[in-house]
């Protein structure tokens, strides 16, 4: 049986909301990595970059599709790593951090991870998962 490699069709939105000044949010979406951090903080914005940036890196990787997770497992090992160098050197009382939701997919396979209070959803048909 032969699967039909996965499409995607994404749109962002970003929206400082009503309570806070600032907007600390980081998107990325690019050819199989889709990534959302909302940093959290004093310096919640640049520690949601740096996340970021990490999983980026998967975009350039050659994955094979058996592999996805332990992929996308080691990338957030090494986001968690940025992101407390970034909380430690961070001079305010606040905690630090970040939340994430990333989905990397390669042919018909697909990993999701959720970190924090983030979530993905999925639209098909017209109803929302």
């Amino acid at each position: 049986m032969r699967c039909n490699p996965l499409k995607s069709e994404h749109a962002g939105l970003s929206d400082t909301g009503l309570v806070r000044e600032s907007n600390q949010d980081t998107a990325y979406a690019g050819s199989r990595l889709l990534a959302v951090a909302d940093g959290f903080g004093g310096s919640g914005a640049p520690a949601g970059a740096a996340a970021i940036d990490v999983l980026k890196r998967l975009e350039t990787d050659s994955i094979p599709s058996g592999n996805l997770l332990n992929a996308l497992e080691d990338a957030i090992e090494q986001a968690n790593q940025a992101v407390h160098g970034i909380a430690e050197s961070d001079p305010s009382p606040q905690e630090v951090g970040t939340t994430l939701t990333a989905m990397l997919w390669t042919g018909s396979q697909l990993a999701l991870v959720h970190i924090g209070d983030s979530r993905a959803y999925l639209l098909r048909d017209g109803e929302l998962f």
